[in-house]
């Protein structure tokens, strides 16, 4: 690597531990002989890793890799436990959904995430119009985003990140995701960044995505580095390795992650010590002084600071929605001044990212309206007879005015909806006695007439 780059990401002797409660008996048979304790697994081990400006690194490896606790440390959602970690520039992550409120609607995602980006309302207003044509979600960008595909959620995260104009973009899994024109749209977007020396992070489980745009591929294995190098030489390793796993039968399979994984939960500081033995002169005065640096915890099992400020903002956030839901505000009222505070003061060194705080909102959400549906189905099931014979005749008229569709292999609710020009809504209201929640292929499912359709203009 020529010396004229300047370093983005340095990671030296980086390892991050969680503090793993077994409540599974078999569990504590398998690993443990002691009961009602707490244990450490060390997600990521002794990690090494120089990014220079421009470059662009595919991370792989099997679930549980480290994958994602790496690009978490990257954002600062969480801290290293111990260790060096330099990041030298504005991070942005995309995933499918990532940081996106399901109770709101595409626009408002829009100005909520850019506004946790750190950006202005005005600078919000000036680039709002491009952000949602770069999307191609058109009418559908006033639709509650729980109502969106996976693929269309995909579409709104990468249009709102790189909107950002980050230094350092972080892509997990979002790159597979969209129809071809979006796809050709995002891979030239993907090439601007490049020529423009941002620094890309891919991380996924497709190699060919990986091939076209990596120049060095990052393989972890269960916490460790098991190559870092040339995406020609470490693809080809790569792929010789998930050839010979896919050849074990399932118990092998699970015999060898059970071991890699026993390897994680008896890792320690001791292990660590020896390995940086190896790598310093130990002969130097300075040597000892040097591996107690590297040693020292900094925060093995709690947030980083950045992340608790998150945690508050978010606070915040849940109180306006709640304000939101309940008034007339409207969502330019309800963030426009106190976000104006919060992100023009420039209390933050870093534009914040929010993807695992808002994944724990939206887990709360949807553990709210599965209660809600609940209490409704309990409901209809009281209706008297009368109310039944009337709503029948209802459906009847709605009914009359709908088509049929075949549902196909893939198919999700809200790609139905979008490839018809309607609402999720609209098809559960033609379809009142039918569970949409689970549908299958050949399932025939009515789609609503012109009436309805009409309906999405708004």
């Amino acid at each position: 690597m020529t010396e004229d780059k300047r370093l983005k990401v340095r990671a030296s002797y980086l390892t991050k531990r969680f503090a793993l409660k077994v409540n599974n008996e078999s569990d504590k048979k398998k690993f443990f002989k002691a009961n009602n304790q707490t244990f450490d697994f060390w997600s990521l081990r002794n990690v090494n890793l120089n990014v220079y400006d421009g470059e662009c690194i595919g991370i792989i490896g099997l679930n549980g890799a480290g994958k994602s606790t790496l690009v978490n440390l990257i954002s600062e959602i969480i801290s290293p436990t111990t260790g060096n970690l330099q990041v030298n520039g504005e991070v942005s992550t995309i995933s499918i959904g990532a940081g996106l409120q399901n109770g709101i609607t595409g626009r408002e995602n829009i100005r909520l995430k850019s506004l946790m980006m750190g950006m202005s309302n005005k600078e919000i207003d000036e680039q709002m119009d491009e952000i949602i044509a770069f999307s191609e979600l058109g009418p559908f960008i006033d639709e509650l985003v729980k109502n969106y595909s996976s693929g269309m959620k995909s579409k709104l995260g990468f249009s709102i990140a790189v909107y950002q104009n980050p230094d350092i973009l972080i892509i997990d899994e979002a790159l597979s995701v969209g129809d071809s024109t979006f796809a050709e749209k995002s891979s030239k977007k993907m090439f601007e960044f490049r020529q423009q020396r941002k620094t890309i992070f891919v991380v996924s489980h497709d190699i060919n995505s990986i091939n076209k745009w990596c120049d060095r591929v990052l393989w972890l294995h269960y916490g460790e580095v098991k190559e870092l190098g040339s995406k020609d030489v470490v693809l080809e390793h790569y792929k010789e390795f998930i050839n010979w796993y896919n050849n074990l039968s399932a118990e092998q399979q699970a015999i060898y992650k059970e071991k890699c994984q026993k390897e994680q939960l008896d890792y320690s500081l001791l292990n660590l010590r020896e390995e940086i033995s190896d790598t310093i002169d130990t002969r130097k005065r300075s040597a000892s002084k040097t591996i107690n640096k590297i040693l020292d915890v900094k925060d093995g099992y709690k947030l980083s600071l950045f992340s608790k400020v998150m945690l508050g903002l978010v606070t915040i956030i849940i109180i306006m929605l709640s304000l939101i839901a309940t008034s007339n505000w409207t969502m330019q009222e309800a963030l426009g001044k106190p976000y104006e505070f919060f992100t023009e003061g420039h209390l933050f060194h870093r534009k914040p990212t929010f993807e695992r705080e808002l994944k724990e909102i939206e887990s709360s959400e949807s553990k709210s309206e599965k209660k809600t549906s609940s209490k409704l189905n309990e409901s209809t099931q009281k209706v008297s007879k009368s109310s039944v014979s009337s709503s029948t005749t209802s459906h009847s008229n709605t009914s009359a005015q709908a088509t049929n569709y075949t549902v196909k292999a893939g198919d999700t609710l809200g790609d139905i909806a979008a490839e018809n020009n309607t609402t999720v809504q609209a098809i559960e209201q033609v379809n009142p006695n039918t569970d949409l929640s689970v549908i299958s292929p050949g399932e025939i499912i009515n789609l609503p007439g012109n009436s309805s359709t009409t309906e999405m203009s708004h």
